[in-house]
């Protein structure tokens, strides 16, 4: 845990993140997504928290909350036209 050793803001990744933690989580505690949180420089940090959640996030409400969170990041930040082949 390598990164994990710096202080706050001591990891050098500005843009969006989002990040998904099961509580059930047996190999990594949840208490290390909001450090992770802490130590990201971007100002745009959301951290989740899945009540039953295991390590794996592997059921379909775990899915949909995963495309949530990269459906929410892609329609902030990116603007899509379909009809133009270099759009995106």
């Amino acid at each position: 845990m390598l990164l994990m050793t710096g202080g706050r803001d001591s990891i050098d990744v500005k843009c969006p993140v989002r990040i998904l933690h099961g509580l059930a989580d047996e190999e990594v505690p949840p208490q290390r997504a909001l450090k992770l949180a802490d130590r990201l420089k971007s100002e745009d940090v959301t951290v989740t928290f899945i009540k039953y959640g295991d390590h794996v996030l592997e059921t379909e409400s775990d899915f949909e909350q995963m495309w949530s969170a990269v459906s929410e990041v892609s329609e902030k930040f990116y603007e899509f036209d379909l009809r133009s082949p270099s759009s995106g």
